[in-house]
């Protein structure tokens, strides 16, 4: 059984804190390490934080004598993680039944440049009790710098994510005391690798009226502009394998006009083109087919290339020869992508990604 830990920073949760520790416990089918780290409050978090530890050997406890921060807050749980994947959730929210377990399911078998599973998320009121929640899981894709659309892809509770990955990347930067959520995505979306969904429900995070959102809208929203505006500029070319090198506009088009290409090069296989269709994939962006998924965008590819020959004359033979070479297209499409990075070649990237960073020392 794969094992995860679970990283709770808490700063005076006195309210929340115990459910959402039984929300973490009651995660069935999983081999879990939970981790609190106190980060200096002055009500009873402590109290409640050191009895789920007396009663539960999986719970550890770090405190903080004075507020730090949360990035340092999480740093420090990152820094007594000892499992192969890692999730960080707040003191207030909460995981619904399944959270851990269906996203480590999805990563037990998944490929070397598979980084974090994430799942669905949803907002409840602030005084809202520990209940199931009843809604279906919304339709999300895999997330790499293109789905993620220059902005923090989903809430910071919603992925597990690789630890080492996320150590070699330095964590979270204490710079920034909004937005550190931002900051280390748009390090982590640099990465030649994807963050892959999970349809399931698996968090919900309180409405709070003292958030950092509702306390300082207009600083919230330039740090993460901030953040993300890093993307527009490319990184140097003698990067390691397995960084992103060139802009998220690149990619976005490279991505937006593969699905023409591809739709075309269906076409072409059907009407025994397979030279042009060859030139045709050569032409396309191999970074971006791997990481939009090969066996995905074939599939689409003849989907689409079906929809635009119906109705045609002589559509039944047509159909018929996009049937018969979609197992041809699949294989092209996943021969012009690139190989995927191997975990070493990403732990090798996000070491590299943590020097442009310049991380200062937590001291």
């Amino acid at each position: 059984m794969t094992r995860v830990d679970v990283i709770v920073a808490a700063l005076n949760e006195q309210q929340h804190l115990a459910a959402c520790l039984r929300s973490i416990q009651r995660q069935r089918k999983v081999d879990l390490g939970l981790i609190v780290v106190d980060d200096g409050s002055t009500d009873q978090t402590t109290v409640i934080a050191r009895a789920a530890a007396a009663a539960d050997d999986r719970v550890h406890v770090i405190r903080h004598e004075s507020p730090r921060g949360l990035a340092i807050a999480r740093n420090a749980g990152l820094a007594a993680a000892t499992a192969p994947w890692v999730t960080f959730v707040d003191g207030d929210d909460f995981l619904l039944p399944g959270a851990l377990r269906s996203r480590l399911e999805q990563l037990a078998d998944a490929p070397s440049d598979t980084v974090g599973a994430y799942g669905d998320w949803i907002s409840v009121p602030e005084r809202m009790p520990l209940l199931p929640v009843r809604r279906r899981a919304a339709r999300r894709p895999d997330v790499w710098m293109v789905p993620a659309g220059k902005g923090v892809p989903f809430i910071a509770s919603a992925p597990v994510i690789a630890r080492e990955i996320v150590e070699e990347l330095g964590g979270f930067d204490p710079r920034w005391k909004t937005g550190e959520d931002a900051e280390f995505w748009r390090w982590w979306l640099r990465l030649q690798a994807r963050t892959v969904y999970t349809p399931h429900l698996c968090v919900a995070y309180r409405r709070r009226t003292n958030s950092m959102r509702r306390r300082d809208p207009g600083g919230h929203y330039r740090a993460n502009r901030d953040a993300f505006a890093a993307l527009d500029l490319p990184l140097p070319n003698d990067a390691p394998a397995g960084v992103l090198t060139a802009t998220d506009a690149t990619y976005r088009t490279a991505a937006a006009h593969q699905s023409r290409g591809l739709w075309g090069g269906a076409l072409g296989l059907a009407e025994g083109q397979d030279d042009e269709v060859d030139r045709l994939l050569a032409e396309l962006d191999p970074v971006a087919l791997r990481l939009g998924d090969p066996s995905v965008l074939a599939a689409q590819a003849s989907a689409t290339a079906r929809r635009r020959v119906r109705g045609t004359k002589r559509n039944r033979d047509l159909l018929a020869r996009l049937d018969a070479t979609a197992p041809s297209l699949r294989e092209r499409v996943s021969a012009a992508a690139a190989p995927r990075a191997s975990r070493a070649e990403l732990r090798d990237a996000a070491a590299w990604l943590r020097g442009c960073r310049e991380l200062p020392g937590e001291g």
